[in-house]
């Protein structure tokens, strides 16, 4: 239970400056179930971080990681080979 008073007590001591749309999604997202302050901080921390991601991807210039596709297995249409 100390969980929950620490993560509630960070909230309201944050809340200000978290954004809008990250409380706003977050909130939503919790409010599914029993609603945890430990998971709203949880989820308004990991949204936080992926737009600091996002925004220092887009400084640099970075673009997403591609996956790169295995390489075909499948031989030509030339005949076998010798």
């Amino acid at each position: 239970m100390s969980d929950e008073r620490a993560a509630q007590e960070s909230l309201v001591r944050n809340w200000s400056r978290y954004s809008l749309d990250h409380k706003t999604q977050c909130v939503s997202m919790t409010a599914q179930g029993s609603p945890s302050h430990v998971e709203l901080v949880s989820c308004i921390e990991i949204m936080r971080d992926g737009a600091s991601i996002q925004r220092a991807n887009s400084l640099l210039n970075v673009s997403e990681p591609r996956t790169r596709q295995a390489p075909s297995s499948r031989r030509s249409n030339n005949g076998p080979r010798q």
